[in-house]
């Protein structure tokens, strides 16, 4: 959903989609999950616009070790 106080959206809509790894982390839970996601809209004077993007999220175990103070 596409809303804003200063523009008069008269419609929106969108969708996501994503996928988890089939390789498990130790404790069982993925290592990884990725996707994206689109919403659109139009507004009351004809102008359309959209907004697209990706993630991704990585399991604990597989992020880089913090520096060492």
């Amino acid at each position: 959903m596409v809303t804003d106080p200063d523009r008069d959206v008269t419609r929106s809509g969108g969708a996501w989609s994503g996928r988890f790894s089939s390789r498990p982390a130790a404790d069982g839970t993925p290592r990884l999950v990725a996707g994206q996601a689109r919403a659109d809209f139009t507004e009351a004077d004809g102008a359309e616009g959209s907004f697209d993007s990706i993630f991704t999220a990585l399991h604990p175990e597989l992020l880089p070790a913090p520096p060492e103070e």
